[in-house]
Order: structure tokens, then sequence, then C-alpha cells
């Protein structure tokens, strides 16, 4: 789990406990596994993707030439080709939001966009064959759909599943979103559980845009990012946090991590 303004990665276990806790000097999002086993962190304001491997820290790939605004979300294929986003702003200095991309970091370390024309790029998964990589666009609010070929390259781009009517106007940020997809991850019925991070649940959401199940956050908190794991794959972890200010929880710990059962397990 990244907490990003307490700069470290901490490695729970079930009963919340940390088993190990790694710091940092950059503030980390994004986490993935190579397929070797060594941990890919993303370093936000830095737009950089970092490895950690036998203990050792390393800059993996520079991101910054491809990003308008901090680095985010990341997600990495069996294959080891790592797709990272970006919030095409920077919350800490507002600047104008504008469309941006995503890039693919190959095992080999070249570096590409692989999708532009993204608003605000965000929670990632792939579809349960593995064949489509599913992107939260959270200033769209909705979720685009991609064909992953054998090169990394993403093609066939298409609407996944858009809840609730589109923003009038996605580049202004955070502004009339009745849906706004954060963090995500696939359940094995092929649907997202869906951290909509403006309006305090996470949903269950179902190819088409289908939203079959609903759980509200408590009064005054917001959800972030979910994950499925547990020993059964059926714990639902949910990332809360009263806002997304960073003056203000860089100045206390009030974010907090919750947990469910759910019926259907990770895919």
């Amino acid at each position: 789990m990244s907490d990003f303004y307490g700069r470290r990665v901490s490695v729970l276990e079930e009963d919340g406990k940390a088993a190990e806790t790694l710091d940092f000097d950059f503030q980390p999002s994004g986490l993935g596994w190579l397929p070797d086993g060594s941990l890919l962190v993303v370093a936000m304001q830095e737009r950089k993707l970092f490895r950690r491997e036998a203990g050792e820290l390393s800059e993996y790939a520079a991101l910054a030439e491809f990003f308008p605004g901090f680095a985010n979300d990341l997600i990495v294929s069996d294959s080891g080709f790592a797709y990272v986003g970006n919030f095409g702003l920077d919350l800490e200095n507002p600047m104008p939001t504008v469309p941006t991309c995503m890039v693919v970091v190959a095992p080999d370390g070249g570096t590409r966009i692989v999708a532009d024309d993204l608003y605000f790029p965000n929670g990632c998964a792939f579809s349960s064959d593995g064949r489509e990589l599913i992107v939260a666009e959270t200033l769209a609010g909705r979720h685009t759909a991609f064909t992953i070929e054998p090169d990394g390259s993403l093609s066939h781009r298409r609407v996944w599943a858009q809840p609730a009517p589109a923003p009038v106007d996605p580049l202004n940020a955070f502004a009339d979103l009745q849906y706004a997809p954060d963090g995500v991850c696939m359940d094995a019925g092929g649907c997202l559980w869906v951290a909509d991070a403006l309006n305090q649940r996470v949903v269950l959401v179902a190819e088409g845009g289908a939203i079959l199940d609903e759980l509200k956050m408590p009064d005054g908190f917001q959800a972030f990012a979910c994950g499925l794991g547990g020993t059964d794959g059926t714990t639902l972890l949910i990332a809360t946090a009263p806002d997304f200010d960073p003056n203000l929880r860089s100045a206390v710990t009030e974010s907090v991590l919750l947990a469910t059962t759910v019926e259907t397990p990770a895919a």
C-alpha cells in the first residue's frame, strides 16, 4: 500500500499490521511487480519509475518528457510491460488541465506513448483473459478499454463503461462529475470494483456501465483506491481519506484503510 504523503510503502498482514515498511525520498503512488519479483514504484512529482530489487533502489524509467502532470497509477503485465498514467494537472500548483497520455515501459527499458487524449488516466486493470487493458479516465467519468498487442502497444480503443452522464467539460477539473473513477480492481466475474473518488463510495461496475453494488464510505471520507486480496481473494481493501488536499493530508494522519468481504474473488 502506498502512503503518498507519508512517503512510504507498507506491506500489511491480514490483521492490518505492517509486516514491512519501505521509506522513500519521494512521494510514491502506483505499485507493480516485474516477472522476476522486483517491485516498481512510481515517484509522482519527479515523474519517474523506480525499481527495488534485493533491497536496492534504482531508477527504472524517466517519464517527465511525456507527462504534463504528476505520474500516478501503474500496472504491469505478466510479460513485464509497465503501463503508467498521469494526472494531466498538478494538484499542488494549479495549472490548466490538459488531455494527456499513458506510456509503457518495455522490459528492455524502452519508453513510449501508447495512448493519448485521455482525461486523467488513473486506475487500471487487465481483463479476465489478459487481452485488454481497462483504464479509468477520472475526469471523463468512464472506463476505456484497449487491446494489448504482443509488443505492449494498445489498439482498438473503446468505451468499456460510462455509468453516469459524461461531464460537460472534462477539462474543468473535478467539476460536474457524477462519477469519478480512481483506483480499480477486477473480480473473477469480469466486473470492476471502483473507488468513486468524489462521491464517497466504492461501486461494482459491469462492462456496459451497470452498477451492481455500492458501498458507502463513513461520513467525511472519500475512497481513492481499492484492491481484492486476502487468503481467498474476497477481501476488498479500500484506501480512504477525508480529501486529497496535499497540504492537509501531509500535516495529519487521518486516512484509513478499510476492509470488507465480497462474494466474488479477485480475477
